[in-house]
């Protein structure tokens, strides 16, 4: 099941791949909004989050997070920074590779912050709509507990304005 998900989302995201742009992915004053979904591996992850320009290159914000797997559920908030090298590869100004991390909590009780590090990349069909893909790597507490190293994750962004 996990794999046919990710054939059909590369098969999608290359028959579109095509079509241009017209907007510089991330820029100061930018907002984007992703839906993603992590496939199972132990549980299903999905994720909203929004992003926000604060430099050419640089965008932070919120991220909210529901996990459930057949023995418990949580839901999660974290804060989201990533570095775009979409620029400085001379890629076209609808696509973008970046670096980031997460900080943050399940809000379940007890719960201890978490962060975790992000390699994805992103890429505009139009000047609204796009996708994402990515892989989080080394989901750690502060009691150096890791858990999700190198899981998959992809979903929709939408750039809300500039």
């Amino acid at each position: 099941m996990k794999k046919n998900i990710i054939k059909i989302a590369i098969v999608v995201f290359l028959s579109i791949a095509g079509k241009q742009a017209n907007a510089q992915y991330v820029t100061k004053g930018v907002k984007l909004f992703d839906l993603g979904i992590q496939p199972p591996k132990y549980g299903t992850l999905f994720t909203a989050n929004a992003r926000f320009g604060v430099a050419d290159n640089i965008a932070v914000g919120p991220q909210l997070e529901y996990y459930s797997s057949d023995f418990s559920s949580s839901w999660g908030l974290f804060a989201r920074g990533e570095y775009h090298f979409g620029q400085a590869l001379n890629l076209p100004e609808n696509a973008s590779v970046y670096v980031g991390a997460t900080l943050g909590k399940f809000l379940e009780t007890g719960a201890e912050i978490f962060g975790t590090g992000l390699i994805g990349g992103s890429y505009l069909f139009n000047d609204k709509i796009g996708a994402h893909a990515g892989v989080r790597f080394g989901l750690i507490n502060a009691s150096g507990y890791n858990s999700g190293f190198g899981t998959f994750n992809f979903g929709v962004s939408f750039r809300i304005a500039e």
